[in-house]
C-alpha cells in the first residue's frame, strides 16, 4: 500500500501513475524516519543488459525507479534526508530529470549529492550542476568523478566556474574526469534552454579570472607560512616558476574561499597550473581543516610532490593532520628534493606512497634512510615497491636501521603485490630486517603481505615478537607461511601481551591444503617411493609430521616394512590426511582468538598501551557531521 502520511500525518501528496513496490517502501523509509538524514544506494542495482535485435525497443525511458523514489520528498520537505548517493547507478534521462527538478526547489535542501559512475555524459553533468545553484546555502558533497562525460576546463562554462557557486562546499570528489581543452562551446543545446526542464534558473557567473600573477596570488587575504626548515622547498618555489598558459582544474582563488574536508583529484590529470593552485591553497590557513587529499594517479612527478609538501609547513612546527595519497608516483625527475622534503621532517601525518616503480634501487634506500629519520609520518604507506630485482643487503640494512631507529612510525605498510609483468615485492632477504623489530617501542601495525617471507619469516616474526611488546597487528599473510609458521605465531603471541590482531592467514591456509591434495593425489593407485610419498609432510612441524605418518601406515594397514615395496592411497585416505592438517589449522585459529580476547581484556585495563591512530574508516572518510 502507498505511504499517504508521514510518521507526523503529513500528507505526502505523491500523484502521478502507479508506482513500484520498490519506490513505495523506499518512501515509506525516507518519509517514516525522523533520524535518518543519508541514503547510500552505491551500485545496488545491476547494470542494464545491452538490449540485441530481438529486444522489443523503447523509447521511453523510465528511470531506475530509485531517484524517482526519493528526491520527490526531498524537493516537497517531506523527508529529513538530505545526503543522497547515487554512485554506480545507470542514471538515464528521466533520472536526470527527477534530480532536476528537485535541485532547482530552494526548499530541498541538498547538502550532499554523489553521483559518480553514473554514465553520465558531459551535457547532464552540467545540467545538474546548474540546477544546484539553489542549493548554495546547504550543499556541501559533491561527487561527479568517474563518468565518461568530458568536462571543459579552459573557456565558456568551465568546471571551475560551476563549483564556484557552493561556498560552503566541504567534500569534493573529482576523480577520474575526463577533461577537454578546446576552444569551442561544448554544449549542443541552446544557450539558456534545457531538454528535460526549460524553466529553472540559470543564474552562473561566467566571469573568467584573469591570469595570475605572484602579486594577485599573495593578494588573497592571507600570508603563506616559512617551512620548519630552511631550504628550496618553501611556499615561494611555485611562486619562482615561470609564468604558465595552462588552466588550473581549480584555481586558488576558489580553493581558499572553501573549508574542504577531504579533496579527491584520483585519476584526473593534474598539470603544472592545478600543481600551482594546490600548494597556494594548502599554504593558506583555509587548508587547515583538510584531512583527506587523494591525488592517486593524476601524472604527479616527485618534485610536484616535494613543493607540495613544502607548502605544508608551518612557523610553529605544527604536523598537519592530513592523509596524503599519490599513488604511482613518477620518481624522476627531482627525487633528491622529495628525500630531502621528507628528511627535514615537511610531511603530513598519514602519508601514502604506493605501487611506485624504481629503476634504480639506491633511490628506494635513499628514500628509507630519509624515513628513519623523519619526526612527523606516523602512517606510511610504501605497498607494491616495484624494484629492478629482489631488494639487496644494503636496502635490508637501511630497513633494519629504519626498525631500530624511529621513534614515530605507528603504522607501517610495506607490503607486496602482483603485477602483470612484474610483481611489486622486496623478497625474503626482509626477513633479516625484522630481527631488529625487537627493540622498537612505537610501532603498532606492521603489514608485509605478499612478500614471499615463508616458513622462515614466519619463524623470525614468532621469535622478535618474543620480545617486541608494542605491535598489536601483524598483517604477514600471502607469504607462503605454512603449518609449522603458523603455529610458531601462535605459540610466540601466547607469550606475548600486546598483539591483538593476526588476520591473512586463510590463503596460506588454503594454498598449503590444496599443495598438499595435489602431492597425495600422486599416490592414489601409483605405487611411489617412500621418499617422495612423505616428501608432502615437510611443511609440517616434526610432531605433526610423526602424527601424519602414524595416519598413513595406519590407513593403508601396512607397516613400515611393507611400505618400502610401495603405496598406494585411496581417495578416502587422501582426504582423510587433507582434514587432520585441516583440523590442525583450526586449532591454532582457536587458540589465537582466545590469545587475543585476552591481550584486548588486559589492553583495556591499560589505556595508555592502546594504539591511538585512525581507524580504517576514519582514514577513509572525513569528518562531516552526518
Amino acid at each position: 500500500m502507498e505511504p499517504y502520511r508521514t510518521r507526523s500525518g503529513r500528507k505526502l501528496n505523491t500523484r502521478g501513475q502507479k508506482r513500484s513496490l520498490l519506490v513505495l517502501e523506499l518512501r515509506a523509509i525516507a518519509a517514516c524516519s525522523a533520524r535518518l538524514r543519508r541514503l547510500d544506494f552505491t551500485g545496488c542495482l545491476d547494470p542494464p543488459r545491452a538490449q540485441t535485435e530481438d529486444d522489443d525497443h523503447d523509447d521511453v525511458e523510465t528511470g531506475c525507479e530509485i531517484v524517482e523514489a526519493v528526491l520527490p520528498l526531498c524537493k516537497k520537505g517531506l523527508t529529513n534526508v538530505d545526503w543522497i548517493i547515487f554512485s554506480g547507478l545507470a542514471l538515464d534521462q528521466a533520472d536526470i530529470a527527477w534530480i532536476v527538478d528537485a535541485a532547482v526547489d530552494k526548499t530541498c535542501h541538498i547538502r550532499g549529492l554523489e553521483i559518480a559512475k553514473c554514465g553520465l555524459s558531459e551535457r547532464s553533468i552540467c545540467l545538474i550542476l546548474e540546477s544546484l545553484v539553489a542549493q548554495v546555502k546547504t550543499l556541501e558533497g559533491l561527487d561527479i568523478g568517474g563518468n565518461p562525460g568530458r568536462l571543459n576546463t579552459s573557456n565558456l562554462n568551465p568546471l571551475y566556474e560551476l563549483l564556484q557557486a557552493f561556498p560552503n562546499m566541504r567534500c569534493l570528489r573529482l576523480a577520474n574526469l575526463k577533461l577537454a581543452v578546446r576552444s569551442e562551446p561544448s554544449h549542443n543545446y541552446p544557450k539558456n534552454t534545457s531538454p528535460i526542464r526549460p524553466s529553472f534558473n540559470r543564474s552562473i557567473s561566467l566571469q573568467i579570472p584573469l591570469p595570475r600573477t605572484p602579486e594577485s596570488t599573495m593578494s588573497g587575504g592571507y600570508k603563506p607560512g616559512s617551512s620548519r626548515a630552511e631550504s628550496s622547498l618553501s611556499v615561494n618555489t611555485f611562486l619562482s616558476r615561470p609564468a604558465r598558459e595552462e588552466h588550473a582544474l581549480i584555481p586558488e582563488e576558489i580553493l581558499i574561499k572553501w573549508r574542504l574536508q577531504e579533496l579527491d583529484l584520483s585519476g584526473t590529470p593534474i598539470n603544472g597550473a592545478s600543481v600551482d593552485a594546490l600548494s597556494a591553497y594548502l599554504a593558506s590557513p583555509a587548508s587547515e581543516c583538510l584531512t583527506r587529499l587523494n591525488l592517486n594517479d593524476c601524472g604527479l612527478k616527485a618534485g610536484d610532490l616535494a613543493v607540495l609538501l613544502g607548502c605544508l609547513a608551518r612557523e610553529d612546527g605544527k604536523v598537519r593532520n592530513l592523509h596524503l595519497f599519490v599513488n604511482r608516483l613518477q620518481i624522476t625527475p627531482d627525487h633528491n628534493k622529495l628525500v630531502d622534503a621528507i628528511k627535514k621532517g615537511l610531511s603530513p601525518r598519514y602519508l601514502t606512497i604506493s605501487n611506485v616503480d624504481y629503476p634504480d634501487e639506491e633511490m628506494f634506500r635513499k628514500l628509507i634512510r630519509a624515513i628513519t629519520v623523519n619526526k612527523t609520518i606516523e602512517y606510511l604507506d610504501l605497498s607494491r615497491v616495484y624494484l629492478p630485482t629482489d631488494a639487496n643487503n644494503d636496502t635490508i640494512n637501511a630497513f633494519s636501521e629504519l626498525f631500530a631507529k624511529n621513534e614515530t612510525l605507528r603504522v607501517l605498510d610495506i607490503s607486496g603485490g602482483y603485477g602483470r609483468i612484474e610483481d611489486g615485492r622486496l623478497g625474503a632477504r626482509l626477513n633479516k630486517a625484522f630481527e631488529t623489530l625487537g627493540h622498537n617501542k612505537t610501532l603498532k601495525v606492521l603489514k608485509v603481505e605478499q612478500q614471499r617471507l615463508g616458513p622462515q619469516g614466519a619463524m623470525v616474526i614468532a621469535k622478535m615478537l618474543e620480545s617486541n611488546n608494542s605491535l598489536q597487528e601483524i598483517h604477514c599473510g600471502n607469504n607462503g607461511i605454512n603449518l609449522q609458521g603458523y603455529t610458531a605465531l601462535a605459540s610466540s603471541c601466547n607469550e606475548n601481551n600486546s598483539v591483538l590482531a593476526l588476520p591473512g592467514m586463510e590463503r596460506d591456509r588454503k594454498e598449503q591444503l590444496d599443495k598438499l591434495r595435489n602431492d597425495l593425489n600422486k599416490t592414489v593407485d601409483a605405487p611411489e617411493p617412500p621418499s617422495s610419498r612423505l616428501s608432502v609432510l615437510a611443511g609440517f612441524s616434526n610432531v605433526d609430521r610423526r602424527r601424519s605418518v602414524r595416519s598413513l601406515r595406519s590407513l593403508t594397514g601396512r607397516s613400515s616394512h611393507d611400505s618400502d615395496k610401495g603405496l598406494s592411497l585411496t581417495e578416502d585416505q587422501v582426504e582423510t590426511a587433507i582434514k587432520h592438517v585441516a583440523t590442525r589449522w583450526d586449532e591454532q585459529e582457536d587458540h589465537l582468538r582466545k590469545i587475543f580476547a585476552r591481550n584486548l581484556a588486559g589492553a583495556h585495563d591499560d589505556t595508555d598501551s592502546r594504539m591511538d591512530t585512525p581507524t580504517p574508516a576514519t582514514l577513509n572518510g572525513i569528518a562531516i557531521a552526518m
